[in-house]
């Protein structure tokens, strides 16, 4: 009756605006301003831009404005639309909306206040769309049908059933005012929805304040204000089909509420957030998921129900992951989870008990339950009760376990034959919690947690492991630079012939002590002779196989490689000689932190980077005819730097710093050739090294509250022995094949490092 008499007003209204106006004129591809009453607007052809001014009414029998044939159409409503029966505004296919603005009211007297058939691109609604009956707007499934973007702050109703009925694609739906329906659904989909947005209300007065039917699917939605409907559901998921309806994320700051169910799921939600309220006000079902799927469920807020079951799991219904730390609650039964012997909950993380209500629970056990422990006061508590099944037992990774603890009443109901796991550990900050399950009495069941302090074992796992990894890093690095300069440089090629080149192929074999770690490297070296004073040489060497300790690895990034440039005073090399040369090498890093005592087993990825340069003065005489000796002298700067690095494989992992050992070192010594025979040649030098400049970063561990830094200086030697002997075959007056053997002292006491190079050089 009163739906009636409401239609009979606005025929009324109608026919005494229809007598007195004219039918409006047809605007094809033109700007327009409608200033006056007039029936039946038509626009059509391209480019129309129509403003209806404030006060002034546009109506019709059937469709007051009709947009058929027109494309990028801007229509900017002040006033209003008003059909006696079908559509206000009606855009049919192939019609264009680019831009429509209702700041006015666009009405029916039986169904669809905005009919969209064709493509709207924006939609904004700060006023009134409205139907008497069904549909305030109406979106009408297709491949060409859709509405871009939809923004409403105004009103979209309906006097009967839905709102909103979407049966196409939406892109972008932001609501802050009101969509409604007197009956069901105030908002209807079987379409698309790309993002929903609603901080305003969206309500029904019957089924369903939002439903989604037929394989509809909505991507996101975001609900920080109200959806409900008077009596079955706030947001029904509801399959009719075959096909699964999809909501990807739903994400609930706000209410959702009905008298029935707040959501009822029967497709697909495959991740759910609540940190607001999702509540039945009189009946049962907060959340009912019946033959649904629901990926991850993660509850901050509330979920209530006003009489029984608060989350309904049934019909072979799946929750894979039900995280709370909120509330769940029912005011009837008292059972906050029901889960259905055909139904499963994989894994429940829960927090709620210790400081409310606890948790309750009714069925089929999950396959894992996880008590979440934020404080002695603040803990998991749940109770079980009529259960099938079993549960593995085991405490949230979140979880902050207190030293030397019992969390009493943690579990409730259950048997020993219902747990399948009732000790573990966890480790946080400095501390491993050993947590055991104990039975207290009956079917009561504590927490205890002992605690072991981790950071004395820490520590010194790191002195024995970590810094042996970073004095070997270092070792090994410069000891590639050291081996080629400390010798003063035995990447070099000076046999020339007549293209002023020289090439040189060979292989070395390095070994360093404590602990034992080898490479064998292929090495490249050319050179040309720029005049009979000066010539310049480059070398490449790649480390083939590296062999290391368990816990220290080794792999290339970049070869070594480097340069130099020589002076001669006299082109038989005699009198003084000064040479210039760098390297560089990158190489990866695994470090492996074994167990020492309590603490963990670490591994980290890092990288280590080596460069050098040095500056030689030497002087060349003969001793006798046979032999010359060579006193020299060197200054080298050089560095090794580690980069930072976390560990992995432990829960809880230690993260370095970044560590930088640079060096300014002195070398002096003497060299020495002797001719053997016209095809020998003996070679060899003693000389020592010494630091005057070191400066290396600590060791700074974190991770573990209590850890202390680790020095690298005590292990450091500044004055080290550098010799060498060599041995060359001259095959003819521009080849020959080289051996040569090298020791030394590395820059960390108890390390040394020898090698054996072997050579094959051609003038070219």
């Amino acid at each position: 009756m009163k739906r009636l008499f409401f239609v009979l007003i606005l025929f009324g209204i109608f026919f005494s605006k229809h007598l007195s106006a004219a039918d409006c004129s047809i605007v094809s591809g033109s700007t327009k301003t409608i200033s006056s009453n007039c029936s039946d607007l038509e626009i059509e052809g391209d480019g129309s831009n129509v403003t209806v001014d404030s006060g002034v009414t546009i109506d019709s029998t059937n469709v007051a404005v009709k947009t058929a044939n027109g494309t990028n159409t801007s229509i900017t409503n002040n006033g209003t639309f008003e059909a006696s029966q079908t559509a206000g505004l009606r855009n049919s296919s192939p019609g264009n909306i680019s831009n429509l603005i209702n700041n006015g009211s666009i009405t029916a007297g039986t169904n669809h206040g905005l009919r969209n058939g064709g493509f709207i691109t924006i939609l904004t609604n700060t006023g009134t769309i409205s139907a008497a009956e069904d549909r305030g707007i109406t979106n009408l499934a297709g491949s060409k049908r859709s509405i871009e973007t939809l923004t409403n702050s105004g009103t979209i109703s309906a006097g009967a059933d839905h709102g909103i009925y979407n049966a196409g694609n939406i892109t972008t739906l932001t609501n802050s005012g009101t969509i409604s329906a007197d009956e069901n659904a105030g908002f209807w989909t079987k379409g698309t929805i790309t993002t929903f947005t609603n901080s305003g209300t969206i309500s029904a007065g019957e089924d369903g304040g939002l439903k989604i039917v037929q394989g509809g699917t909505i991507e996101t939605l975001i609900n920080s204000g109200t959806i409900s409907a008077g009596d079955e559901y706030g947001i029904i998921n509801d399959q009719s089909n075959s096909t699964f309806n999809i909501i990807t994320t739903l994400t609930n700051s706000g209410t959702i509420s009905a008298k029935r169910s707040g959501i009822w799921n029967d497709g697909e939600i495959k991740t759910l957030t609540n940190s607001g309220t999702i509540k039945t006000t009189t009946g049962d079902f907060a959340i009912k998921n019946i033959g649904g799927t629901i990926t991850t469920l993660t509850n901050s807020g509330t979920i209530s129900a006003g009489d029984e079951w608060a989350i309904y799991n049934d019909a072979s219904a799946t929750i894979t992951t039900l995280t709370n730390t909120g509330t769940i609650s029912a005011a009837g039964n008292n059972i906050s989870i029901y889960n259905d012997t055909d139904s499963n909950i994989t894994t429940l993380n829960n927090s709620q008990g210790a400081s409310g209500s606890a948790l309750t629970y009714d069925g089929k056990l999950p396959t894992n339950y996880n008590i979440i422990v934020n404080s002695a006061s603040d803990f998991g508590k749940i109770t079980f009760s009529s259960v099938s099944g079993t549960t593995n037992f085991g405490v949230d990774l979140s979880s902050t376990l207190g030293v030397s603890t019992t969390y009493s009443s943690a579990l409730v109901g259950l048997t020993s034959s219902n747990i399948t796991n009732t000790s573990g550990s966890l480790v946080s900050n400095s501390y491993r919690n050993n947590w055991t399950l104990e039975n207290s009495s009956g079917t009561t069941w504590d927490l205890v947690v002992e605690a072991i302090d981790l950071a004395p074992d820490t520590i010194e796992s790191v002195k024995k492991n970590t810094k042996t990894n970073v004095i070997s890093g270092i070792n090994n690095l410069l000891s590639v630079t050291e081996v080629n300069f400390a010798h003063m440089n035995t990447y070099d090629c000076d046999l020339f012939n007549e293209k002023n080149a020289c090439l040189s192929l060979g292989g070395r074999h390095t070994r360093i002590s404590n602990p034992t770690t080898s490479n064998n490297s292929f090495v490249l070296v050319g050179g040309y002779k720029i005049n009979k004073n000066l010539r310049v040489a480059g070398f490449y060497h790649k480390n083939l196989i590296h062999n290391t300790p368990s816990t220290f690895e080794l792999r290339d990034k970049t070869p070594l490689y480097g340069a130099l440039i020589v002076w001669n005073e006299h082109a038989d090399k005699s009198g003084y000689q000064i040479k210039f040369s760098n390297a560089y090498q990158l190489k990866s890093a695994i470090l492996t932190r074994d167990v020492v005592g309590s603490s963990e087993k670490g591994i980290g990825y890092t990288e280590i980077e080596a460069q050098s340069y040095i500056t030689e003065l030497q002087y060349n005489y003969k001793a006798s005819e046979n032999s010359n000796l060579i006193p020299y002298f060197a200054a080298k700067l050089s560095s090794v730097q580690q980069e930072g690095f976390t560990e992995v494989g432990l829960s809880s992992p230690l993260t370095f710093n970044r560590i930088k050992d640079s060096l300014g070192t002195i070398v002096s010594g003497l060299k020495f050739s002797i001719n053997m025979a016209s095809d020998r040649v003996l070679r060899g030098s003693i000389g020592v090294e010494h630091d005057l400049i070191h400066n290396v970063d600590k060791i700074e561990p974190t991770g573990i509250i209590g850890l202390s830094t680790v020095s690298l200086e005590n292990e450091f030697n500044p004055t080290r022995p550098v010799l060498s002997l060599a041995l060359d075959r001259y095959l003819s007056s521009n080849e020959k094949i080289t051996a040569t053997f090298q020791y030394q002292d590395l820059p960390y006491k108890s390390k040394a490092e020898a090698n054996a190079y072997f050579y094959y050089t051609i003038g070219l």
